[in-house]
């Protein structure tokens, strides 16, 4: 697959709802709530001033197996 542009950040609600952690991975308008991720592409964090305020940006190819993506 043709790496597309994704962006990554912890989700704080569904960490709650789950009792333990949760990352919300966005690409191409699809959003992944996932437990773990394995990450091998570069990535830049942006600074917001609303929630979220730290998020990872990258390019690459994520895939989903279970509850962790894998992206590269």
């Amino acid at each position: 697959m043709k790496p597309k542009a994704f962006f990554l950040h912890f989700n704080k609600p569904a960490s709650r709802k789950a009792s333990e952690a949760r990352w919300s991975i966005h690409q191409a308008g699809v959003c992944h709530v996932v437990k773990d991720f394995t990450l091998s592409a570069k990535v830049k964090p942006r600074y917001r001033k609303r929630q979220p305020i730290c998020v990872l940006a990258g390019r690459g190819v994520i895939s989903v197996v279970g509850d962790t993506a894998v992206i590269s």
